[in-house]
């Protein structure tokens, strides 16, 4: 069994224990309904890579709204309620169908497959938490669509809410009213471990947090990890934001421009983990991400700079034409072969 496969059936058989009754299985994945909003958790694309192996794309993705007409008041909605205020999954738009999902990716490989399946469970239950309690109050607020509620098709509506449906408040929420699991040296350490070296252009940590630079352009972007800001719906946890400056003519063209971001890494291809949202403010595009309490565990931080690597160049690539080659103005002619293949491997790795 690949990996792929090995963390779907992981998900559906142990983790989730998904109803047979309220889920339909395929060869790539399933469909289930832990309330009324239907999930996909698949995998949907396989890749090989002389550094990687063999890897898997695997998307959660949850219906919200359906019917719904991406207007100006739609846009400028989703750009305040839903982005700035993303977990681990984000807000993406599928004009043809006219339905807004939540969705996360991620890329998943034999040598991270353990530890990485349960955040991809979380994901999940977050999103189907999500849905539950955003998704009725969105219609009033964008001023059209309809909450996506569907049933199984041959069982219809499932009666009785599945418990992984009420894990919000039942765990995640009260593990966030204790401090953040993330508070102690380990900024410190995860800095001085990797984050002083390319590709970061500089790093550093305060006994709550730390702030990374990479390069962009003629300037840099910043990521910023802490453990001091709270999530409204979460508690304490560790709140990550990515930014990048880029120019638009206004806040609605940004807002677009952040759906489009996201359609890309979380529906399509992954640049580090898809965990999270992209959203506009200022002039800047921000990946936000934030993780609950209960996601925490050791080591987490060098992982997460690795992901955050690997998205900052291809955003560098993709707004500043950086191709990132001034790293050869620090890095040996050694380091520089297979550099970012050597990331892309330490994504993930304990």
């Amino acid at each position: 069994m690949n990996a792929g496969t090995a963390t779907i059936d992981w998900l559906y058989r142990e983790q989730l224990r998904v109803d047979a009754q309220w889920s339909e299985r395929d060869t790539n994945g399933f469909t289930w309904w832990a309330d009324k909003n239907a999930q996909r958790i698949e995998v949907v694309r396989r890749d090989s890579d002389p550094e990687l192996g063999e890897s898997f794309l695997i998307r959660v993705r949850t219906e919200m709204l359906c019917d719904l007409t991406l207007d100006d008041r739609a846009l400028k909605a989703i750009g305040a309620a839903l982005m700035p205020f993303a977990s681990m999954a984000g807000p993406v738009y599928d004009a043809a169908s006219r339905r807004l999902s939540l969705s996360s990716m991620v890329r998943v490989h034999e040598e991270i497959r353990v530890w990485m399946a349960p955040l991809i469970s979380m994901a999940a239950v977050l999103q189907v938490g999500e849905a539950r309690i955003v998704g009725p109050k969105l219609p009033e607020l964008i001023g059209c669509g309809r909450f996506a509620t569907s049933g199984h098709p041959h069982n219809g509506l499932r009666p009785k809410t599945d418990e992984m449906a009420e894990i919000i408040p039942v765990i995640i929420a009260p593990l966030g009213q204790k401090p953040s699991a993330w508070i102690g040296p380990e900024f410190e350490e995860a800095v001085k471990g990797c984050m002083m070296r390319p590709p970061s252009l500089g790093a550093t940590s305060v006994k709550d947090g730390l702030t990374v630079e990479f390069p962009y352009g003629d300037c840099s972007s910043l990521c910023q990890m802490k453990a001091d800001q709270t999530h409204p719906r979460y508690g304490h946890g560790l709140h990550l934001r990515q930014s990048f400056p880029v120019k638009v003519t206004d806040e609605l063209a940004g807002i677009r421009l952040a759906l489009e971001l996201n359609s890309e890494e979380l529906e399509t291809d992954a640049a580090g983990y898809g965990f999270g949202s992209y959203c506009y403010r200022d002039q800047t595009i921000h990946f936000c991400t934030f993780f609950p309490n209960a996601v925490y565990r050791p080591k987490q931080l060098t992982n997460l700079y690795f992901s955050c690597a690997t998205r900052a160049k291809r955003m560098a690539q993709r707004f500043c034409n950086d191709d990132w080659s001034n790293l050869s103005d620090r890095t040996s002619a050694v380091e520089r072969i297979g550099l970012l293949g050597r990331l892309a491997r330490r994504i993930g790795r304990k």
